[in-house]
């Protein structure tokens, strides 16, 4: 099945003082069906103090019948700025009501260098109302927040 018809994907980009955030909202359809699905992006602040990279690869490794599946991150700083920065990544699963299937799940790092990753898997379960949502569409809601990139200029 060529994936690249299951989804689509809109972008929101917001810079503010603290930082940089960057979110993604993935329609999927029939993540049950799919059994496995994966999502990956390069993400470049484009900020004027520590222009950093990051690479995504959020997967859901396998969707089970009684909705619960297993969700593995790896955020990957890809860039070569010796700055520390603080990583977050929220993903929020929901039917096309906007209704969250899962609970919301956060993944972060209080410092991250050049070349430095942050995975986890972690196992997640449906809310039992919402166990039939997962056969049909629904919404991955991804966000990346990168924090204290920028210099006080006091």
């Amino acid at each position: 099945m060529d994936r690249t018809k299951q989804r689509d994907v809109r972008q929101k980009r917001v810079h503010y003082a603290e930082g940089h955030d960057i979110t993604y909202a993935v329609a999927v359809r029939k993540l049950l069906v799919l059994q496995s699905w994966a999502f990956e992006k390069t993400y470049k602040t484009e900020c004027e103090c520590f222009p950093t990279s990051w690479d995504l690869n959020l997967k859901f490794l396998e969707v089970r019948e009684d909705a619960t599946a297993s969700l593995s991150v790896i955020f990957t700083r890809s860039d070569s700025e010796n700055v520390e920065l603080e990583a977050c990544i929220w993903v929020q699963i929901c039917d096309f009501h906007e209704s969250l299937i899962f609970p919301k799940q956060t993944f972060e790092r209080g410092s991250m260098l050049p070349g430095d990753v942050l995975r986890e898997t972690v196992e997640i379960s449906s809310f039992p109302e919402r166990r039939e949502a997962i056969n049909g569409s629904i919404i991955v809601h991804i966000s990346i927040m990168i924090h204290f990139c920028h210099t006080d200029t006091d």
